[in-house]
This record gives structure tokens, C-alpha cells and sequence, in this order.
């Protein structure tokens, strides 16, 4: 796995990180705002209560120091709707109706009867005011019919005298609505949300930034050298920390070292089995050349062989062909040259074979090709040569054979025919056909007379 498959490993094992934090920050924020949400509910009911009653308290304060004159009209006033209570009791009222959620307030007299009730038109329904006990100071939440449907409200409830007179059962009532916290929940939560979500944002960025630091740099590091183990391409290893990474770290950084030295052992030994190679290369060409050119030259007259001829001969045809220049093919031949072995024996006949090879190597240019083709035939490739310049070549040839032939005093005399035939003159098609009409050539010559050659028009 290359870079980038270690950048999308380490990247996914941070993404993950990061879904689990932020997943985490999430739950922990949302079991916050519910269990803040409850309790601020229960608070705020509780703090609606407590000033509720407050309101109650302070109407039956009213009342009981109006009562407590020891006077009989005002004693008398309990049962009068019409009375200083009663009075009294609607400027409390309506001055409590002010505030919010207050529905209705109820007067009772000592037996619990309605007095009074403000406003008049309340629909709270008698058995929920009449027969309360006011003696303490209550508050409970109670159903009231609204139309078709049921709604829920406080009656708070207070008794008006503490001094064991018969007015002592008289008391107030106060009817109010739950007040709906769901706004003031909604956007405390909200608030304490926010909060939560922007503290855990700042610490799961710290947290990420830390993380990128100390996990995830050296854990690609750890990747990096556990891939290709190579000291000069991979970053430093943590091995300075206390840590599991800083233990995997020294654990890599030796087998590092390890891998490093058999790498340079190796590269060692390669370059020596190389050196060993490349002589024992060099030997074996030598020796396949020695045996090549050994393969191509004929032991004897030190010429090429028929071998060398069936490799150069096609190559250099086309060569001369592609470029237009003009190639002469000479095929030679020895007229009785087996009289000469009948009669001075086969090491004559070597002898002058030799002698060929000797002249033609004296007498052709290096770039001329000769060839002993079979027994006593020979062939010449001359390039860049016309006709007449190879007659001119050949008859030379032939006039020297005939000097060193002519030693031997045999009848008849040993001597050289030759055929010629050349590129564009003959218009062979290939190189085996030039060779073809060249050795027409020459059995026209020996047909009409020895010691000759023949050039085929």
C-alpha cells in the first residue's frame, strides 16, 4: 500500500474518532438538556406555587387583622356579603386578578359556605370551592371543566382567623393557572445546549489537534516504516516515548536496522555474482566468436566456408540492392584438378588448394568476400563492382594460377575457370539467384575451353 493508502487508512481511524466524540458530545448534551429541562419544570412550578401562596397569605393577612377588632359590626361582617370584609376582600381580589395566571379568588364564610368570589362569572364549579378545609395553608392542582375539555389549575387555600373564634373556619381561595414553562424550558435548554455543543466542540477540537499529534502522525510514521522498512524514504520512528507506540516504534526501528544491513549485504553479493556474471559473459562470447568465426573458415585454404557464404550472402545482396550500388558474384573452378591428385597424390592437391586460398586473400580487398565452396570450387562476392572491374580481377587471378600451376608440368595442365555474373547487370532476384547465374557463367567457360572465364551478359 502506497501514501495515499496509508493517508485514507489514518483518515478513516480519525473520521471514526471524531463521529464517536461528536456522537458522544450529542447523547451527553441531549440527557443534559432533559434532565435540565425536568428540574427547571419542577422549579418553576414550585416558585408559581410558592407566590401563589405568598398572594393568599397576604389577602388573609389583610383580612385577619380586619377581623381581629373586637367590635360586634365587625364581627357580624363575616356573614354579610356586604360587610367591611366582604369590601376589603374585593379590593385584594381585583388586585390580585392583576397579576398573571390568577383565574379567580373565593371568600368563605365559618362554614365553609361561598361569601363572595371575584369575579362573579367564574366558571369554577361549587364543589370545588365550598367544604375546603382552610385551615392550613395548601395548594394543589385540581381539574376544572373549561367547555368540552379539562384543564388543570392551583387552588391555593388559607383560613382567615387563628384565634379560635367562630370566624376561625372562614378562609380564601385562589384559583390560578399552571403556568406553561415549556418557553422558558425550551430556551434555557436551548442556551444550555449551545453551551454544551460549543464547550464539547472547543474540546473535541483540542482533543482532535492533540490527537493528530501524538496518535495520528506517529501511527502514519509506524505504517509508513512497517511498508517498505527503508531508513532514507520513511520519517523518524517515536521511539523516544513510554508509550504502546513508542514500544511498536523501537520494534520496527530494529527490525529497520536488521533489513537495512541484509539489504546492503545483498546489494553487496549482487554486485559480486554481477562482476562474476559479466566476466564469465565476456568469456563465453569470446569463446562462441572463436568457435563462430572457427565454424565460418575453412580449415584448409583459410577462406570462408559454405557456411559463411549462406549467412553474408543475402544480407549483403539486399544492402547493395537498397542502395543501388552495383556487386559482381565470381565462381571459380580448377580444370583437372583431379589428374592432380591421380597423379602427385592428395597433399599436392592440398598444396594447391592453399596456394588458391594464399592468392585470393593477397589479392582482395577487405571488404571482398572468398569463399572455398565444395572440393575445388571457390566463390567471390566483389561489392561496389561492375563487370569489367571483376574480369579484369579474374583474368589476374587466373593468369597467376597458371604461372604456379605450370611447375607441375602435368599433362593436361592444371588450370582456372571462372564465371561472372553481377547485380545490375544479370537482375538476379536474390542473392541465390546471382549465385545461380554465376555458376552458369562459369560452365559455359569450361565448355568452351579451359583455363577461361565467362561473363554472363
Amino acid at each position: 500500500m502506497g501514501a495515499r493508502g496509508r493517508a485514507i487508512r489514518t483518515n478513516s481511524y480519525t473520521s471514526a474518532v471524531i463521529r464517536h466524540g461528536a456522537a458522544s458530545l450529542g447523547l451527553i448534551t441531549l440527557v443534559a438538556v432533559i434532565v435540565h429541562g425536568v428540574v427547571l419544570h419542577e422549579r418553576c412550578q414550585t416558585l408559581h406555587r410558592h407566590k401563589l401562596e405568598s398572594f393568599v397569605q397576604q389577602g388573609v393577612g389583610q383580612l385577619a387583622d380586619l377581623g381581629g377588632q373586637q367590635n360586634a359590626a365587625v364581627t357580624t361582617s363575616w356573614s354579610r356579603s356586604d360587610g367591611p370584609v366582604a369590601r376589603q376582600f374585593r379590593r385584594w381580589a381585583w388586585g390580585v386578578l392583576g397579576e398573571q395566571d390568577v383565574i379567580t379568588v373565593a371568600l368563605l364564610d365559618e362554614q365553609g359556605r361561598l361569601l363572595d368570589i371575584v369575579p362573579q362569572d367564574a366558571a369554577i364549579p361549587r364543589e370545588l370551592i365550598e367544604g375546603v378545609d382552610c385551615r392550613e395553608v395548601s395548594a394543589s392542582v385540581v381539574p376544572v371543566g373549561v367547555g368540552d375539555r379539562q384543564e388543570s389549575v392551583w387552588r391555593v387555600a388559607a383560613v382567615t382567623r387563628r384565634d379560635g373564634s367562630a370566624a376561625s373556619q372562614a378562609g380564601l381561595l385562589l384559583f390560578a393557572r399552571l403556568r406553561p414553562t415549556l418557553g422558558e424550558v425550551a430556551r434555557s435548554a436551548v442556551g444550555l445546549a449551545a453551551a454544551m455543543v460549543g464547550g464539547g466542540g472547543i474540546l473535541l477540537l483540542i482533543y482532535g489537534i492533540w490527537f493528530a499529534r501524538r496518535v495520528r502522525k506517529p501511527l502514519c510514521a509506524l505504517a509508513a516504516a512497517a511498508e517498505d522498512l527503508d531508513t532514507r524514504a520513511s520519517p523518524p520512528l517515536p521511539v523516544e516515548r513510554n508509550d504502546e507506540i513508542g514500544a511498536i516504534a523501537r520494534a520496527l526501528e530494529g527490525l529497520r536496522r536488521k533489513v537495512n544491513r541484509s539489504e546492503g549485504q545483498v546489494e553487496r553479493l549482487e554486485r559480486t555474482m554481477d562482476s562474476r556474471v559479466k566476466d564469465q559473459t565476456r568469456q563465453i562470447n569470446a569463446m562462441l566468436r572463436r568457435a563462430e568465426r572457427a565454424a565460418w573458415i575453412d580449415p584448409l585454404t583459410k577462406l570462408g566456408n559454405r557456411r559463411l557464404l549462406e549467412d553474408r550472402l543475402e544480407r549483403v545482396f539486399e544492402a547493395q540492392q537498397r542502395t543501388g550500388q552495383d556487386m559482381s558474384m565470381v565462381m571459380l573452378d580448377l580444370d583437372n584438378f583431379k589428374n592432380l591428385n591421380d597423379t602427385c597424390g592428395h597433399s599436392a592437391g592440398d598444396d594447391m588448394l592453399r596456394f588458391v586460398g594464399e592468392l585470393l586473400r593477397g589479392t582482395l580487398r577487405p571488404t571482398d568476400v572468398a569463399v572455398r565452396y565444395g572440393g575445388d570450387e571457390f566463390v567471390i562476392i566483389l561489392v561496389d563492382t561492375t563487370p569489367e572491374d571483376a574480369a579484369a580481377l579474374t583474368e589476374r587471378l587466373v593468369r597467376l594460377f597458371r604461372q604456379r600451376a605450370g611447375v607441375l608440368k602435368l599433362d593436361p595442365p592444371v588450370s582456372m575457370s571462372a564465371g561472372i555474373a553481377s547485380l545490375l547487370q544479370s537482375h538476379p532476384g536474390s542473392g541465390k539467384d546471382l549465385l545461380e547465374m554465376a555458376d552458369q557463367a562459369l560452365y559455359k567457360a569450361k565448355s568452351g575451353g579451359k583455363s577461361c572465364l565467362y561473363a554472363k551478359p
